[in-house]
């Protein structure tokens, strides 16, 4: 994610909306995944002449939605959005994701669902690569004994 040069916002957010809602809808669930691309989307209005020179607008705007957007109770569940191209995936899944805690969540889903590199996660997280890393391990190894507990 390089800095955006000579891109209309309009464009830019064009561009950047598909992998904001993956990830916010990952991280947060549908509940508040709108919200927090409204917010984010918002922010990047208000906010475009400082947005175009980051290095990684896309990870600085999904901390922006996460941060702003209200805390949830507990998502029940996430769903399926097939306008952002979301794979198959194994059914049990879901229920597995939802047994991690927030930033665990987040983290995997990020780095293997979203194909982010551990340093765009990790500013998007606003903590350190190995922060994101043990996250990251941490939910692998939870998930992989849920899944096989559970088969």
């Amino acid at each position: 994610m390089a800095p955006v040069t000579g891109q209309s916002i309009e464009d830019f957010l064009l561009e950047a909306r598909p992998s904001l809602m993956k990830a916010f809808l990952g991280s947060l669930g549908p509940q508040r995944a709108d919200d927090a691309l409204a917010l984010a989307f918002e922010w990047a209005f208000e906010n475009w002449e400082r947005l175009a020179k980051m290095d990684n607008p896309i990870g600085y705007l999904f901390r922006v939605g996460t941060t702003r957007s209200t805390p949830p109770k507990t998502p029940k569940a996430l769903s399926v959005a097939t306008e952002v191209g979301l794979p198959d995936f194994e059914p049990r899944l879901v229920p597995a994701l939802m047994t991690l805690t927030d930033q665990q969540r987040t983290a995997v889903w990020l780095i293997h669902a979203c194909g982010w590199t551990y340093p765009d996660a990790a500013e998007a997280m606003g903590v350190g690569e190995s922060t994101v890393g043990t996250h990251a391990s941490r939910a692998m190894e939870t998930l992989r004994q849920e899944l096989r507990t559970n088969s």
